[in-house]
C-alpha cells in the first residue's frame, strides 16, 4: 500500500511539473486555448485529491457538515410543511380543490426549502472556509513549497477572516449583479437568452476568483486586486469559472 502511494505522489509530482511548464507557454496562447485549459483545472484538482489521502480530511469535514444540514432542512420542511399550508389555505380534504391543494403544498415546500438552501449555502460556505484554506494551503505548499514566514495561530485566524469577508464581499456583488441582470428579460425576444448568457458570464467570474481565493488572500490582495488579476487572465480563468459553474449541477459534487 505504501508503494502504491509513493508511486501516486511520484505521478503527482510528474503532473505538477508538467502542469507548472504548460502554464508558463500558456501566456501566448490563444483565447480558446487557455480557456480549455482553465476547464481542465477543477477535474486536475479532484485528481489531485483523489491521489493524496492525507488532504481527504479537510476536503471531508465540510462535505459532512454541509450534508448535514441540508437533510435536516429536507426533513425540517416536509415535517412542517402541512402546518405552514394551512396557515394560509386549510386542506379541502376532496375533489379538484383537494388535488390543487396538494399542488400548492409542493409548490410551497419547495420554495421554502429553496430559501433554506441559499441560506445554508452561505451559511456552509463561512463554515468551511477554514478547512477549504487549510486544503489551499496543503495544496500551494506541494506545488511551491512550504512558506518561509512565520506561521502562528493570529496569520491562520488572519487569513480565514480576511477570506471570508472578501466571500462575503463577493456574494453581495453576485446578489446585486443578478439583480440588475434580471432587468434584461423586458427586453422582447433576445432579453431572457441575453439575461441567461450574460449571468453565466459574471458566475464563471465570480468562482474563478473564489476559486483563487486561498492563496491570493494569504497575500493580502484587496477585492479589487483579486477582480484584476482574473479579468487579466480572462482566457484561463474564464474556462476555471464556467467548469467550476458546471460542477455546481452535479450532485455530491456542488
Amino acid at each position: 500500500m505504501d508503494r502504491k502511494l509513493c508511486m501516486g505522489a511520484s505521478n503527482w509530482n510528474e503532473t505538477i511539473h508538467s502542469t507548472q511548464a504548460d502554464l508558463k507557454a500558456l501566456a501566448e496562447a490563444p483565447f480558446a486555448e487557455r480557456f480549455r485549459y482553465g476547464c481542465r483545472f477543477p477535474w486536475l484538482g479532484l485528481r489531485m485529491l483523489a491521489s493524496q489521502r492525507q488532504l481527504w480530511v479537510w476536503a471531508a469535514i465540510p462535505a459532512i457538515i454541509n450534508s448535514i444540514l441540508m437533510v435536516s432542512a429536507f426533513f425540517f420542511v416536509w415535517l412542517n410543511i402541512d402546518t405552514w399550508a394551512s396557515w394560509l389555505w386549510q386542506d379541502p380534504e376532496s375533489g379538484w380543490l383537494g388535488t390543487l391543494w396538494h399542488i400548492y403544498v409542493f409548490l410551497l415546500g419547495f420554495a421554502c426549502f429553496f430559501a433554506l438552501f441559499v441560506v445554508i449555502y452561505v451559511v456552509g460556505t463561512l463554515i468551511a472556509t477554514p478547512f477549504y484554506d487549510r486544503l489551499s494551503e496543503e495544496v500551494e505548499a506541494q506545488i511551491l513549497g512550504p512558506r518561509h514566514d512565520t506561521v502562528t495561530w493570529q496569520t491562520l485566524l488572519g487569513d480565514i477572516l480576511y477570506s471570508v469577508w472578501h466571500s462575503v464581499l463577493a456574494l453581495v456583488v453576485w446578489i446585486a449583479g443578478l439583480i440588475c441582470l434580471f432587468g434584461l428579460n423586458a427586453i422582447p425576444v433576445v432579453g431572457a437568452l441575453l439575461e441567461f448568457l450574460l449571468n453565466a458570464l459574471f458566475t464563471s467570474v465570480l468562482l474563478a476568483r473564489e476559486m483563487t481565493d486561498g492563496p491570493m488572500s494569504r497575500r493580502r490582495l484587496s477585492f479589487r486586486h483579486k477582480f484584476r488579476i482574473v479579468v487579466k487572465g480572462s482566457g484561463f480563468f474564464g474556462g476555471l469559472g464556467f467548469a467550476t459553474m458546471i460542477t455546481q449541477w452535479i450532485p455530491f459534487m456542488n
